[in-house]
Order: structure tokens, then C-alpha cells, then sequence
């Protein structure tokens, strides 16, 4: 399965793993810290993209009752299975995200946006996403940190390289090189790190693991009968990444 390799990791280190009491005072914990980062990043493909590489730079900032992180990501992969591929396609994904996280002992809840941009040739589409969620740390030595975020992707709109017809509405003329189309993602990012970046360490594996739903994109928004056929026909993906996170 295309997934197999990160169901695979998920699984061993759900197992393998014991929560225990998070210690501040741990020779191997820290809670403070600024830490500029780059990961290369291997993405075995899935969520219509083919496998690829990615980059990602950023920092965080860990202190004793909040943490902040600011990330952008560039990743060398493109759609495969939209039903608009044109001969020798390029395309890429890029993406950014901030969050700011209250900290509780060994559980942290925050929030931020997220944006990206997905380009292919025929289009570039794009959204934001608001995002909330919650991280927790396991093991007394900073052994792992898991964090989940839900997100909704929201103000999506594509761009096209030449105008195009469409029902005109509000926001959307008849013809025009933007499409106010939408996919209706909604889903959970979740992140491992081994070791937790609350520890000393400088060199960090990290998986990236989003599953979501979706409905088939909208092509047309103001032709109702067609855009009511594309939003009732739904599904579930997920994607994955695994990188090293080298810190600074």
C-alpha cells in the first residue's frame, strides 16, 4: 500500500512507546529556546501527489508555559490523478504555517493559520487554513512529541493560465482567470518527533502525517446542479512525510 511505510511508523511507535511523567527539571529537557531549523523531507506520495522531496526552514521558540513555531516548505512533488494532466506537467506544493501553543505540564493547546499552494500546469490553486489543536510529551528524557492539529481549508480559489467561462455570480465573473472553486478539506495534521524538540538534541527525526476528507473540487461554482453533484461526492486520503529536522 501506498501508505503502508507510515501506518507502519505510527504503529511501532505507538507500541513502542510508554508515556510517562514529563519532567521539567530532566537533564535531558529543556523548555527554553530559540531554534532557527531546515528539514529535508522524503514524501512517498498519496493525496493525488506523486513521491517527491521536500525542504522545509523555520523556527521555534520553546519556553516554560507557551511555544511558538513559523515554517515554510517547498516540496519538489505535483498532482497525478486530477483529471487535468497535460504532457511533460511540472508542478510543486508550497505551504506556511504559524502557531502559537500555551503549555500545561506535558500537554501544550494552541492555534494558527495555514496556507498553501498547489501548482501544475493547467492551474494553481490555493487556501487557508485555520487550525487548533493540542501536543503532548512522552518519556521523562524527552524521548517523543506528538501533536495534533485539525484544520479547514477555507478562501480556496485557483488560478488559470488563460480566461475561462463560468457561470457568472457574485465574486465570480462570467470570464476570468480565477475560479472561486473549493475542495472541502477538512482533516488532522499529526507530528511525531524523536526526540521531542523540548529536548537538547540537534538533529530530530520528524514524520508528518494528514489524513482528511474531501469533496470532488468545483469546476463551476455558480452552476448549482453541477456544483451540488461535485460537493456530494466525497471521500478520505491522507499523506505523509519523513524527514530529519537539524537545528540550530
Amino acid at each position: 500500500m501506498r501508505f503502508a511505510a507510515a501506518l507502519l511508523a505510527i504503529a511501532i511507535l505507538t507500541v513502542f512507546v510508554r508515556a510517562q511523567t514529563f519532567q521539567v527539571d530532566s537533564p535531558g529537557i529543556r523548555h527554553t529556546g530559540i531554534h532557527p531549523f531546515v528539514e529535508p523531507a522524503f514524501d512517498p506520495g498519496g493525496a493525488g501527489f506523486g513521491r517527491g522531496l521536500d525542504t522545509m526552514a523555520g523556527i521555534s521558540v520553546e519556553r516554560t508555559h507557551f511555544l511558538f513555531l513559523a515554517d515554510g516548505k517547498y516540496d519538489f512533488i505535483r498532482k497525478v490523478d486530477d483529471g487535468a494532466q497535460v504532457p511533460h506537467e511540472k508542478g510543486h506544493y508550497r505551504g506556511a504555517e504559524g502557531y502559537l501553543f500555551w503549555r500545561r505540564g506535558r500537554n501544550y493547546f494552541g492555534a494558527g493559520p495555514r496556507w498553501s499552494e498547489t501548482a501544475v500546469t493547467p492551474y494553481k490553486k490555493y487556501a487557508w487554513a485555520p487550525s487548533a489543536g493540542m501536543g503532548h510529551e512522552f518519556g521523562a528524557d524527552g524521548l517523543l512529541r506528538v501533536q495534533w492539529m485539525f484544520f479547514r481549508e477555507m478562501r480556496e480559489y485557483t488560478d488559470y493560465p488563460v480566461e475561462v467561462q463560468f457561470t457568472p455570480g457574485p465574486g465570480q465573473p462570467a470570464l476570468a482567470k480565477y475560479c472561486i472553486c473549493t475542495s472541502g478539506v477538512v482533516g488532522v495534521d499529526t507530528n511525531f518527533y524523536v526526540r521531542s524538540p523540548a529536548s537538547r538534541g540537534h538533529v530530530l527525526f520528524h514524520e508528518d502525517f494528514d489524513i482528511f476528507t474531501f469533496h470532488t473540487s468545483t469546476t463551476d461554482p455558480y452552476d448549482l446542479v453541477l456544483t451540488r453533484q461535485q460537493e456530494s461526492t466525497r471521500g478520505i486520503t491522507a499523506t505523509a512525510s519523513f524527514g530529519m529536522t537539524i537545528r540550530f
